[in-house]
């Protein structure tokens, strides 16, 4: 159930719910073909106070299942959940979101709360506009929608011998001022999801390890329970800060396992800036949002990262991840040409495409960059 303060989304196998209530295992699809041809289009004030709560509880099965699509990462290739028949897709959204949000926009409205069936609904109908307005949020998508709390299933790493997945709890506040570390956004699990599936640190147990521009905290929890040594969790926004803190907390974890601290790339040298020195891998996604980042983070990287690591231990080396969105191709450049004036090789480059959850597809560059020195 969605509340206007977190949605706790559960995963697993969805049992949906019918459009009298009554609990159905029929494919999402078929759900939301009922409610655009039938329940959608039946005039709200002529609608009891039961069918409209059981067509709210319907729409929001079918949003937490639109968000699971992408909380799975375990077998596919693209990021998204491998049982696609039941999840929502994009188009599937769209779709559901031109019959909804008329219907919600009425439901909000109280057009429903004049009919006699409904006068003593008394606190039932301020709860029924309430859970009517933090769904129309959702629809607007992911950027316009509240905070939630989800959980992300990785798969499990190489050699596991219980094959157990591994699973991170995440908690997403809604949009804090003009920051863009209020959600989760689709390099990070990408990142996480190669780390995870492909040994891609070796000997990680062993390694201090810093994520840059942490976020909401994924690809850094991912990594500490995999196994670092520790984990800090670095970026600049307080109210970031105070998300990752709680991330931390929802995973059961701690100092000085993993730590929490404020980086601000353009003061690397204060005093104040990550007291615990060099790291011996770094890690980061989607940082690029302005030119001055691309020349900023070659100088961070720089500085964090540990000097005279041998390939083969998996130490020295930064793992990035990041969109080729159309508008951004410079920062690109840029971050590319400073990394190399600074000294760094990037020795491994890969691309890859995910479904992003405001729809279309997403291709992301992956880079390991190591000193050239140590190459």
């Amino acid at each position: 159930m969605f509340s206007p303060v977190e949605t706790p989304f559960s995963t697993g196998s969805h049992t949906m719910p019918s459009m009298q209530g009554t609990e159905s295992t029929s494919a999402p699809g078929n759900l939301i073909d009922c409610l655009v041809n039938q329940t959608l289009i039946t005039r709200v004030s002529s609608s009891s106070l039961a069918s409209i709560t059981a067509t709210l509880a319907d729409l929001e099965s079918l949003i937490e299942l639109s968000y699971e699509r992408y909380t799975y990462t375990m077998n596919d290739a693209d990021g998204t959940n491998p049982d696609k028949d039941a999840t929502i897709t994009p188009d599937d959204m769209r779709r559901l979101r031109r019959a909804a949000v008329p219907w919600l926009v009425k439901v909000v409205a109280g057009e429903w709360a004049i009919t006699h069936e409904n006068e003593d609904a008394g606190g039932d109908q301020e709860e029924v506009m309430e859970r009517a307005a933090n769904l129309m949020a959702h629809m607007s998508g992911r950027s316009g929608s509240g905070a939630m709390t989800r959980t992300w299933y990785f798969p499990a790493p190489p050699g596991d011998i219980n094959n157990s997945n591994i699973a991170v709890r995440i908690h997403e506040p809604g949009v804090v001022g003009d920051d863009i570390g209020f959600k989760t956004w689709g390099a990070a699990p990408m990142l996480a999801k190669k780390i995870a599936q492909t040994n891609l640190i070796p000997n990680l147990h062993t390694h201090d390890l810093l994520e840059l521009g942490t976020g909401t905290g994924l690809v850094g929890l991912l990594c500490a329970k995999l196994g670092a040594r520790s984990v800090t969790l670095s970026d600049y926004h307080p109210n970031v800060l105070a998300t990752v803190s709680r991330n931390v907390q929802e995973n059961a974890f701690s100092a000085p396992l993993v730590t929490v601290s404020k980086l601000d790339w353009r003061d690397i040298n204060s005093p104040s800036s990550l007291p615990g020195g060099t790291y011996d891998v770094l890690v980061g996604s989607d940082l690029l949002y302005e030119i001055e980042h691309g020349r900023l983070l070659p100088r961070v990287v720089e500085r964090f990262l540990a000097r005279g690591a041998r390939r083969d231990t998996g130490a020295g080396a930064f793992h990035f991840m990041a969109p080729l969105r159309r508008t951004h191709w410079e920062e690109v450049r840029v971050f590319e040409e400073e990394m190399t004036r600074h000294g760094f090789v990037s020795v491994c480059t890969e691309e890859s495409e995910r479904e992003e959850e405001e729809g279309g597809v997403m291709t992301y560059r992956y880079w390991e960059w190591r000193r050239g020195c140590e190459v």
